[in-house]
């Protein structure tokens, strides 16, 4: 709460604070609970955040934080029960990340009401110019959660470099 108070003093009102928050971390029962990651987003609204992004998972706890092989509607938004439940408990706007693939699942769950906004990262990396092919019609992107675009040599679409 500390930090985002400073940072609202800094930047002032009129300037939006975001804030992105693992909704479960991977450690099980020594780890973060669905319960204590509302009572954490509570508190960040509470504290000026005007918006929360919902993702999970930490690299120390083992659980991979991009999920391999979202080939299928029924995998994807795999945080969207995490943003339905903070979405529940706080009165700003819920961002939803986590293997959002195509355009059917991102719109369903802005309908639903289990997130506000959608936020990808992996599909830019495969494909920069994403937001115009959505405007021009496609409804899925070429990204399918390989999870080699991270790793020793930066970050880059792996998988696009092999089949180029």
């Amino acid at each position: 709460a500390e930090i985002i108070r400073r940072a609202r003093e800094l930047v002032g009102e009129d300037f939006p604070i975001m804030a992105k928050m693992n909704a479960t971390d991977g450690f099980g029962d020594r780890g973060l609970d669905a319960p204590e990651c509302v009572d954490v987003a509570i508190a960040m609204e509470s504290a000026g955040v005007c918006a929360i992004e919902v993702s999970g998972g930490i690299f120390e706890a083992g659980e991979v934080m991009s999920r391999p092989g979202i080939n299928s509607p029924e995998v994807e938004a795999y945080f969207k029960e995490y943003a339905r439940m903070i979405k529940q408990g706080v009165g700003i706007p819920v961002m939803l990340v986590g293997g959002l693939r195509s355009m059917g699942v991102m719109e369903q769950m802005l309908a639903s009401g289990r997130a506000d906004m959608v936020s990808l990262c992996r599909p830019f990396i495969r494909e920069p110019d994403l937001v115009v092919k959505f405007r021009d019609g496609a409804e899925e992107v070429e990204c399918t959660s390989c999870n080699r675009c991270l790793d020793e040599s930066g970050v880059r679409c792996n998988s696009r470099q092999m089949s180029t």
